[in-house]
C-alpha cells in the first residue's frame, strides 16, 4: 500500500508536469489520476495481446476462459471512463472559460468519433464479462490499446496545435515507440516468461 500511494503522487506530479502543462488552460487535480488509469489500462491491455494463452482451468470452482484477465481490464475500463466523466462534469458545471477552450480544442469530429468509439469499448467491456471468453477479451485488449494510445494524442497534440488532428509525423512517433519497445522486450521479459516459452517449445507443460 505505501508503494501504491507512493505511485499516485510521483504519478500525479509526473502528469503536471509532462502533460498539464503543455496546456495549463485545464486546471484539474484528476488529471493526474486519469492518465494513470488510461496507461494502467493500457499496459495491461498490451499484456493481454502480448501474453501465452493461460491454459483452461479444470476442476470444481473453475472460471470461464479469460475471466481472470477480462475483469481487471473492464474494471480500469470503467475506473477510466469515470474520471473522465466526472472531470467534464466539474468543468460544465463550473463554466470556466480557460478550462471550456481546452475541451473545445479536443472537439471536432475526430474527437468526437473517439469519444463515442470509447463509449462503445466500455459499454462493450461491460457486456462481455456476462459471457467471457478468450477470443472476446483479445479483441476487447485490442480495442482498449487502440483507445488509450490514441487518447494520449489526444491529450498533447492540441497544446501545439490547437486542435485534435493526427498527422504522418504522429503515426511515424508512435511507430517508433513501438519498435523501441518490441525492441526492448526480449530484455525485459521476465525469468519464468523465458521458461513457459522454453517448456511449450519443448512440447511439455511448464
Amino acid at each position: 500500500m505505501p508503494a501504491v500511494g507512493l505511485h499516485a503522487v510521483i504519478g500525479t506530479l509526473f502528469v503536471t508536469d509532462v502533460i498539464a502543462s503543455l496546456d495549463p488552460r485545464l486546471d484539474s487535480t484528476l488529471l493526474g489520476l486519469l492518465v494513470m488509469t488510461a496507461w494502467s489500462g493500457l499496459a495491461f491491455a498490451a499484456a493481454i495481446l502480448l501474453a501465452w494463452e493461460e491454459p483452461e482451468p479444470v476442476g470444481r470452482g473453475r472460471t470461464a476462459p479469460g475471466r481472470g484477465r477480462l475483469v481487471p481490464l473492464v474494471v480500469l475500463l470503467a475506473l477510466w471512463a469515470y474520471l473522465h466523466f466526472v472531470q467534464f462534469l466539474i468543468v460544465w458545471s463550473a463554466n470556466l472559460p480557460p478550462e471550456v477552450a481546452w475541451y473545445f480544442a479536443r472537439g471536432g469530429w475526430v474527437g468526437r468519433a473517439l469519444a463515442i468509439v470509447a463509449g462503445a469499448v466500455v459499454v462493450l467491456a461491460g457486456l462481455a464479462t456476462l459471457r467471457p471468453g478468450r477470443p472476446t477479451t483479445r479483441i476487447l485488449a485490442g480495442a482498449a490499446l487502440a483507445v488509450h494510445a490514441l487518447e494520449m494524442f489526444w491529450l498533447v497534440t492540441p497544446a501545439v496545435r490547437d486542435r485534435f488532428v493526427l498527422r504522418p509525423s504522429d503515426v511515424l512517433a508512435a511507430g517508433a515507440v513501438s519498435c523501441l519497445a518490441a525492441a526492448l522486450r526480449p530484455l525485459m521479459r521476465p525469468r519464468a516468461d523465458r521458461a513457459a516459452s522454453a517448456a511449450r517449445r519443448a512440447g511439455r507443460p511448464a
